[in-house]
């Protein structure tokens, strides 16, 4: 039974090239879809209430979301990676090591950080940028949006591991449960029984939750290859090792966005929390196609790492291509649709003139590089599964951390609030070119070597 499920992985091997990225990427798109379904959902709902200061409250809580995953992230990438590598070299012992540790630590760090977030939560609305106008709603949000922390980082590993395995469908399930929760959740919390950002917060929550339990149901039911019981749980053996510096590098593109979007949400209520509310609309919206490739990334990265694992270049380099053209070509096309339909789209979360006039025009500057991204997130996911921490943790910080943060703050000298998008637009620019330039290096390392 354990070969059979180990042959998931080998049966890619034997497609065509473009079969086997489109059945890993599709799932994997799928998920971010459901992600982003869900994100728009409380934003829309919210929307409905005619109070854009309830939307700026979120804009300004949004950057903890982006911690919660990063620290799945640690362990959710990280343990793909290393399960992956044990995978193709035939060690089902290892590689079950590697899960459990990756599961169980996911879990543990995301109930201590949810404690954090919960008792700081006053201190912390403020140093996120909320307003005297939003202070309440973002405090009220923060108290339970913390508990959040724990399933969505153990959701994350539950999720990454199946992939590693070659269940890509298991995984997007588990990811469709949890989000339809949510999303039903928004419309009977928020509008049937009135409970506002209290309610999109619970909704978020509890829908977490059930696909935290999805994933535990599917690993002790045993229908998986690989098992996260507590007894393969150790750190003997260097699994910190092999997980958490992949992890690290892979994480710090969450944690760097979080950073950002504090630092950007703090410059902006200067000019207004509408100008927040805009902003946040139109990062969800930017996000379409953002976690679209991201999804994209993601998809091709088991596959590059058991063509790595198997030391099968070729097919890894025949993989690579394809993903780098569907990315663009991806990338590229829902850019244009979304700069075209800016207006209706920032309309559908939006009641007051300014904030859906900031949104428009935010949305239009992000997207001006977004036929960049997928390259970008395709060489990223590249670096991370050849196990070359010092490139993953360039470029996982350059786009979203060094290079945006600077240009943020001197754009917005002379462009004010519009400096903080076009700032991210030279971001794009600059971190794909370092991506091009670090992974020819590596290729002409190796070859020198």
């Amino acid at each position: 039974m354990d070969s059979e499920k180990n042959n998931s992985m080998e049966r890619y091997m034997s497609m065509p090239v473009s079969k086997a990225v489109l059945v890993n990427v599709i799932p994997a798109i799928g998920a971010m879809i459901l992600t982003l379904i869900y994100n728009m959902a409380d934003a829309f709902f919210i929307g409905q209430t005619r109070n854009d200061l309830l939307v700026a409250s979120v804009s300004y809580a949004m950057p903890l979301g982006a911690i919660f995953v990063a620290f799945g992230t640690i362990f959710g990438v990280g343990g793909l990676v290393a399960v992956g590598n044990a995978m193709g070299k035939g060690d089902k012992e290892k590689a079950d090591r590697l899960a459990s540790f990756s599961f169980w630590n996911s879990l543990i760090i995301g109930f201590l950080f949810a404690i954090l977030v919960f008792v700081f939560r006053e201190p912390l609305s403020r140093l996120i940028g909320a307003t005297d106008q939003t202070f309440s709603y973002v405090v009220t949000y923060l108290g339970i949006y913390a508990f959040l922390s724990p399933t969505s980082c153990a959701s994350t590993v539950g999720n990454s591991l199946m992939r590693a395995e070659g269940r890509p469908m298991a995984a997007l399930i588990g990811q469709v449960i949890g989000n339809v929760v949510n999303i039903v959740l928004d419309a009977v919390l928020i509008l049937e029984l009135n409970m506002g950002i209290a309610g999109a917060a619970w909704a978020t929550v509890i829908g977490g939750a059930v696909s935290l339990a999805y994933y535990v149901i599917y690993y002790v039911s045993k229908k998986s290859y690989l098992s996260i019981s507590p007894k393969h749980y150790t750190w003997k053996g260097h699994l910190a090792k092999e997980v958490v510096p992949i992890g690290v590098a892979a994480s710090l593109v969450g944690i760097a966005m979080a950073v950002s979007g504090i630092i950007s949400n703090v410059m902006l209520c200067k000019y207004g929390d509408l100008s927040v509310a805009g902003y946040g609309v139109a990062g969800r919206l930017y996000s379409i196609v953002l976690m679209i490739v991201i999804g994209i990334g993601n998809g091709v990265q088991a596959l590059f790492s058991y063509c790595i694992g198997t030391g099968d270049e070729d097919k890894l380099k025949k993989f690579l291509n394809f993903s780098l053209v569907f990315a663009t070509v991806v990338g590229t096309g829902l850019s244009v649709l979304c700069i075209c339909f800016a207006k209706p789209l920032t309309d559908l979360f939006l009641t007051e003139q300014s904030s859906s006039d900031y949104a428009v025009t935010f949305l239009r500057i992000l997207l001006i590089t977004g036929f960049l991204l997928g390259a970008f997130y395709v060489l990223n996911s590249l670096l991370q599964s050849k196990g070359d921490f010092i490139g993953a943790l360039l470029l996982s910080l350059s786009r979203n951390g060094f290079l945006l943060i600077p240009a943020m703050l001197i754009l917005s000298i002379p462009l004010k609030e519009y400096g903080i998008c076009w700032g991210q637009t030279v971001a794009d620019v600059l971190a794909v070119i370092l991506a091009v330039v670090w992974v020819r290096r590596s290729k002409r390392k190796k070859a020198d070597q």
